[in-house]
């Protein structure tokens, strides 16, 4: 008994406090409502920054109809695949002044005539009343602004994780989630209604820091509050609260303008952020850092929320005591450490293996995921409605019968590679069936590749969480998710790589995916395995000498507590 009592933490006492109840359960319904909204700010950009079909503005001509005005004006060119198509950049070289009603009906253009570049843009507003394109005019010399509004994005994305990981393993958790947050709904709102591109862009690099500081904090939040027996449960749920992202759609659909839809996006975020403000602090965070007296009165608000009653005398000084006891000198200068930095986790070898490891896996997962999401509309024949529908709602439901086997039926690691692996054969099959023309294979393939991915966000983050220690996690998650975000930099320039070669896209999309998912292997499982809380433990985990220093069953040895009405609380949780 006294060799389990040295291992005893968070993951022991969670029996004493009620077990995965009505706290558990309000850890994951903040997650659900802060996502609902924040995962929109990820997919947005395929409407809000939407290609708008357009062609040069010669006011002359501003009374025909669109039909008679492309014939006299506008020359052929031909696309990547050889097909005539009218230009979109220029015009005829001739003085549209002179020309006459009769001149109208009997016009042959010649091939030979001269053009210009285009002064000014008319836009068909048949799909979309206006966008980012429309607004600024980022077509043809000024098409390579287009990609900036992800790109920006994709960098605050980079920024924001490492900035919130190290804030929340200083500050705590639901403080930095709540500022991150904060934050998150007033840049969203002020992207949508600032008038200059270049602000534009500097807000949008924000609304990706902030949204996934938040993400990652919230995240870490809820993978601490759970016991090792309901995270995957839990994490389920989460996975199936993705099915809001299918929310952006249909706003999307109603709401065609670009400032419009953006304002009813940042409104939704509000629900959220005040959940968010009344969550207690993260026990496992406050005992890992050694903030014992704030830990204790945390987890009697906790045993409230559960409706546990707990005795007059209850503190938590046998874990205290279990915690320090033992330790050299050194060992507890680190294992007491609340401050872990990005650099501990290369101090010792196998944690800096895994660690590189884990950012590898990261980077493949965010290039596949944003490689086909940002791009939906140029890599997947079809309606972009309809196929964001299919990837953000249809496929979230088929992502549940495949979240289901891999979280609760199969080990992490092999699910991962085995998706990565799947997903990058799929966008690889695509390019030679667009030679065939068939589109409807080739959207069918998109789809069961953006299922997969939409398991991989889960999984990645559910595994990745489970490597770090608690007192690095949030920096490991947060350094993780920001420099895959590289990726994600990448990302909004894959089709013009279709200038190249029309396939060389999803060849590259495909490639990166299995490679990644074959690296994924060299992790060690973490399923049902209880998580490490220091650096030493990270460093042995996954060995023989963790599963035997760290046995799984310590928690039995904690009688269950007693409801407020006196009965024996049962083996059940709210999750």
């Amino acid at each position: 008994m006294e060799n389990i009592k040295l291992k005893m933490g968070f993951d022991d006492l969670i029996p004493e406090l009620g077990g995965d109840g009505r706290y558990q359960a309000l850890a994951v319904i903040s997650f659900l409502l802060f996502y609902a909204a924040t995962a929109w700010q990820y997919n947005i950009t395929v409407f809000i920054a939407a290609h708008m079909q357009h062609w040069c503005h010669v006011p002359e001509l501003a009374h025909l109809n669109h039909t008679t005005f492309m014939h006299i004006a506008v020359p052929l060119e031909e696309n990547q695949f050889g097909e005539a198509m009218y230009s979109q950049c220029r015009v005829y070289d001739l003085n549209y002044s002179s020309v006459t009603a009769e001149g109208v009906t009997n016009w042959i253009p010649n091939g030979n005539t001269s053009t210009r570049k285009c002064n000014g843009y008319v836009y068909d507003t048949s799909r979309f009343t206006s966008t980012l394109v429309s607004q600024y005019d980022l077509v043809c010399d000024r098409k390579w602004l287009y990609t900036l509004a992800a790109s920006a994005f994709m960098a605050g994305l980079f920024c924001g994780a490492f900035c919130s990981g190290a804030l929340a393993d200083r500050f705590g958790r639901q403080r930095t989630c709540f500022i991150m947050f904060a934050l998150h709904f007033l840049t969203t709102m002020g992207a949508a209604v600032v008038p200059d591109y270049a602000a534009f862009l500097v807000l949008r690099g924000l609304v990706g820091a902030s949204g996934l500081g938040a993400y990652t904090t919230l995240y870490a939040y809820n993978l601490e509050a759970m016991s090792k027996e309901a995270r995957s449960k839990a994490f389920y749920i989460i996975m199936m609260g993705r099915l809001a992202k299918g929310g952006l759609v249909f706003l999307a659909y109603f709401i065609r303008n670009h400032i419009h839809l953006q304002i009813a996006a940042s409104v939704c975020l509000l629900p959220g952020l005040i959940v968010v403000f009344f969550l207690p602090e993260s026990p496992r965070w406050l005992m890992a850092t050694g903030r014992w007296n704030e830990a204790e009165a945390v987890c009697k608000k906790i045993a409230r929320i559960n409706r546990v009653k707990l005795s007059e005398d209850f503190n938590l000084d046998k874990y205290r005591e279990a915690y320090y006891e033992n330790k050299t000198c050194e060992e507890n200068e680190d294992n007491g450490k609340t401050n872990a930095t990005i650099l501990d986790l290369f101090r010792t070898p196998r944690l800096r293996k895994r660690t590189i490891l884990t950012y590898c896996m990261w980077f493949t997962m965010i290039f596949l995921a944003f490689g086909i999401d940002l791009n939906v509309e140029k890599i997947i024949p079809g309606d972009v409605y309809l196929n964001m529908l299919s990837m953000t709602c249809l496929n979230e439901l088929g992502g549940f019968v495949t979240g289901y086997i891999a979280i609760f039926k199969m080990k992490r690691r092999i699910v991962v590679t085995t998706w990565f692996i799947i997903a990058g054969v799929c966008v690889i099959a695509m390019a030679p069936l667009m030679l065939l023309g068939i589109p409807g294979i080739i959207t069918a393939l998109g789809l069961i590749g953006a299922m997969l991915v939409t398991n991989l966000w889960c999984l990645v983050y559910l595994f990745s969480g489970e490597l770090f220690p608690t007192v690095a996690r949030s920096v490991g998650m947060g350094s993780g998710s920001s420099l895959s975000r590289l990726g994600g930099l990448i990302t909004p320039q894959l089709p013009l790589l279709g200038d190249i070669w029309y396939g060389l896209p999803y060849i590259v999309l495909g490639v990166v995916a299995i490679l990644g998912g074959i690296l994924v292997l060299c992790l060690p499982e973490t399923k049902n395995r209880r998580l490490p809380d220091t650096l030493q433990e990270a460093e042995i985990f996954g060995t023989a000498k963790y599963d035997q220093d760290y046995a799984m069953d310590t928690a039995t040895s904690i009688q269950a507590p007693l409801k407020e009405d006196g009965a024996q609380e049962e083996n059940e949780s709210m999750l």
